[in-house]
């Protein structure tokens, strides 16, 4: 059999989470015995038929069909394949319809699942898994580099450091993506596409430490009309 990376069970069970509902619980719903739930989630079952996806979907979703079928084709892409099974069937155009809306709602939650790869597959969180603020800022497990063992007050301060070195970038960015521009090496199109992006990442930062930001989009303004005074 070709080697699964995909973590299927890992993948339902932060649904399940998600869901806030138990594996007994869900065993009420669906038919399944909870212990039967438990080895699919814990990849004790690596190959659990059509019936029991569909049915465990459902069972979490209020038995719409259209959220079903979602994940269903969600699990076939992230498992490039090797997790085919079957979608369940719509039964009228008004069911189709009213499934989009609710299918719209849950893909954006979907959105905030984060995976986290290792050699043995892909593992699914609701935490933001990959995200250092998250580590450095969050008490409850104790956090270490290279083995060193690091404070509360370290962590604050490296999370700071690393805030601050991102903002000195993405402004030294912006400002030479405005000289660019008013020395005539970027189109006005070219210069708001990369001004906006590095704006953008600037919005996520801590705003105490940004400082007052230059408002480039104003000089670029001033720039076209004639008015610009040539000062960054």
């Amino acid at each position: 059999m070709t080697e699964i990376k995909f973590n299927l069970g890992n993948f339902l069970k932060v649904l399940r989470s998600d869901k806030k509902e138990t594996t007994r619980g869900l065993s009420k719903k669906i038919g399944y015995s909870h212990s039967y739930i438990s080895s699919v989630e814990n990849g004790s079952k690596l190959s659990p038929s059509s019936d029991f996806i569909q049915q465990y979907l459902l069972g979490l979703f209020d038995k719409n069909i259209g959220i079903t079928n979602m994940y269903i084709e969600k699990i076939k892409y992230l498992s490039e394949g090797l997790y085919d099974f079957d979608t369940l069937p719509v039964n009228s155009e008004k069911d189709l319809i009213e499934a989009s809306k609710k299918m719209k709602d849950e893909f954006l939650k979907f959105n905030n699942i984060h995976s986290f790869v290792t050699k043995k597959g892909e593992n699914f969180f609701e935490e933001p898994i990959n995200d250092l603020n998250f580590h450095l800022n969050e008490l409850n497990n104790q956090k270490y580099y290279k083995g060193v063992e690091m404070s509360t007050e370290e962590m604050h301060e490296i999370d700071k450091l690393i805030n601050n070195y991102l903002i000195t970038i993405y402004n030294t960015q912006l400002s030479q993506t405005s000289f660019l521009y008013f020395e005539g090496h970027l189109t006005k199109s070219e210069y708001e596409i990369y001004s906006s992006h590095y704006l953008n990442k600037l919005s996520k930062l801590d705003s105490e430490t940004k400082g007052d930001l230059p408002d480039f989009m104003e000089e670029a303004k001033k720039f076209d009309n004639g008015d610009y005074n040539g000062e960054l």
